[in-house]
């Protein structure tokens, strides 16, 4: 079975309940969330590659906002961080890696198949 964007859509919706400062976006092939203006988290249907921006605010709630829409995605990754420096580490392989704005990862990175 091939998950379209509607797919990915209604999972992300719920996004809404999360205040104002949120926007969800959905393109051709990929599904976003924003925080305050600034896409933080932007998955692409087609290949499965996620890519992270904190858009210079790398506070609780931005990772709160990438953590919660990797969770309802099935990404096996979150947004950790220790003494102010962030990282992303993959839940499933134990791997972690430096997390810095522009950092795109596949799935040959977090094992995990989106589209077939």
């Amino acid at each position: 079975m091939t998950k379209t964007t509607d797919y990915y859509w209604r999972l992300v919706a719920e996004f809404k309940t999360c205040g104002k400062a949120v926007n969800i976006g959905s393109a051709e092939q990929e599904v976003s969330i924003a925080y305050h203006e600034t896409v933080v988290a932007r998955m692409y249907l087609d290949d499965g590659l996620v890519t992270f921006d904190s858009g210079g605010h790398r506070g609780k709630y931005t990772k709160d906002r990438i953590n919660r829409f990797l969770r309802v995605l099935g990404v096996p990754m979150k947004v950790v961080s220790s003494k102010k420096v962030w990282f992303v580490d993959c839940t499933d392989t134990g791997e972690v890696v430096a997390f810095e704005d522009g950092l795109s990862l596949g799935p040959a990175y977090y094992q995990k198949e989106f589209a077939s």
